[in-house]
């Protein structure tokens, strides 16, 4: 059976008897970590169903998600879905969250920072931290080597699932609002499966 399915940038793509490839586009907020991470979780999960691309743009969230809109305008590829991976750091982030809703993208925001997001791989973190450095710091006590330059996903390959359930369960106790700590990257690893 044939149809028409709606893409973010407002373009139609036919539906024919094969099955669709959901494309995703991920544009990270910091140059290395997000980065290595979304490109390793794409390449373990290998679905067939999901193509991801993957780009960085260092800077505040706001500027992340204008370079997502940018990017989105300017692909050649039609995104189901356009996400910015941001950190909560000391930004504002409301102007980014305003224009993020105002033009169809997600937000997989993390607070404080996203190394968060990689202790939920380990332990349950409900309690305030302070910072990077605080998180780097319990971070090390399940990766004595951890390096924020050069992640390897095996070491967070087994916990996935971990994480995004305690993401989620964190998420549930914030009542949907971006306390310290929480993070909502789990949403774009569900998509990404």
């Amino acid at each position: 059976m044939s149809g028409v399915r709606r893409t973010t940038s407002g373009r139609r793509r036919t539906i024919g008897s094969r099955q669709l490839q959901n494309r995703i586009l991920v544009v990270c907020g910091a140059q290395e970590t997000e980065k290595q991470y979304f490109e390793s979780l794409r390449d373990e999960k290998k679905s067939s169903n999901v193509v991801v691309k993957i780009a960085v743009e260092v800077g505040s969230p706001l500027e992340v998600v204008r370079s997502t809109i940018k990017r989105r305008a300017q692909s050649q590829d039609d995104f189901e879905e356009c996400w910015a991976v941001v950190d909560k750091d000391e930004f504002d982030l409301e102007p980014a969250l305003k224009l993020a809703k105002e033009n169809d993208i997600k937000v997989a925001l993390s607070v404080p920072c996203f190394e968060y997001w990689l202790l939920l791989h380990f332990t349950v973190c409900n309690a305030e931290i302070a910072n990077y450095r605080s998180l780097a710091l319990r971070l090390k006590k399940h990766l004595p080597k951890y390096d924020k330059s050069r992640l390897d996903f095996k070491d967070y390959k087994d916990g996935v699932e971990s994480a995004v359930a305690r993401s989620e369960k964190r998420w549930e106790s914030c009542c949907g609002k971006h306390l310290n700590p929480s993070t909502t990257v789990h949403e774009i690893v569900r998509r990404m499966s």
